[in-house]
Formats: C-alpha cells, structure tokens, sequence
C-alpha cells in the first residue's frame, strides 16, 4: 500500500508529464507546419518526435514511471494528453507516447517520447 507521501509523488510526476504535453499540443500545429515546409520534398509525410523530460530536465526514463508505479496508458489519460489528441484531431494528425531504448549501461533503461504525424 501506497502512503500519502508516495501517492502526492506520483501525482506530482503525473502532473508534470501532463504539462509537458498541454505544452506539445500549445504549439504542435506551429511545429508541424515549420517541419513540412523545411522538407525538400513537396508535401512531405513526415512526423515530429518530442521526448519527454523529469522536472530536472533530463529524458523521462521508464525507471522513474516503474518506481511510482505510472503506466503509458496512465499518462495517456492526463487531462495534457487528451488536450494534445484534440489539438492534432483538428489537424488530422495523430499523437502517441511509444517507448525509445536509451541505454543499456548500468541496466536497460528506456525514454518516452510523443510522436506526432499523419500529414502527407
């Protein structure tokens, strides 16, 4: 059983995760637009990563989620990730969280990162 002290934790890397995300959604429509007109290709299908960083500014590692027991569909449910799914439905582009290897050095270790495409 969790104590209040470790539940306020987790909550508290929740709410971060889903901050990061309303800001994503805040200026995705601006990213997407600058990444598709820097292609040399005329209407490029391409796609726009963002990786996910802990309140000291370092990659979000799955080490942390493991030890306040966060899931990605947990941070998929923040009120920030549903903010950014509306904000690329309107521009008919879709928004994932997927796992990305960061090193195996001193134990496998994974980052998290938003992925943002569908426009062609």
């Amino acid at each position: 059983m969790q104590t209040h002290q470790e539940r306020h934790n987790r909550e508290v890397v929740l709410l971060h995760i889903s901050r990061q995300l309303e800001d994503i959604a805040k200026r995705v429509a601006q990213d997407v637009t600058h990444h598709a007109a820097s292609s040399s290709v005329p209407a490029a299908v391409g796609f726009v990563l963002y990786f996910l960083r802990n309140a000291e500014g370092e990659p979000l590692k799955d080490t942390t989620l493991v030890r306040f027991g966060i899931t990605i569909q947990e941070m998929e449910a923040t009120a920030g990730f549903e903010k950014l799914a509306e904000a690329c439905k309107a521009r008919h582009l879709t928004a994932r969280l997927e796992e990305h290897f960061y090193s195996q050095q001193p134990v496998f270790t994974r980052t998290y990162k938003v992925v943002i495409d569908g426009w062609s």
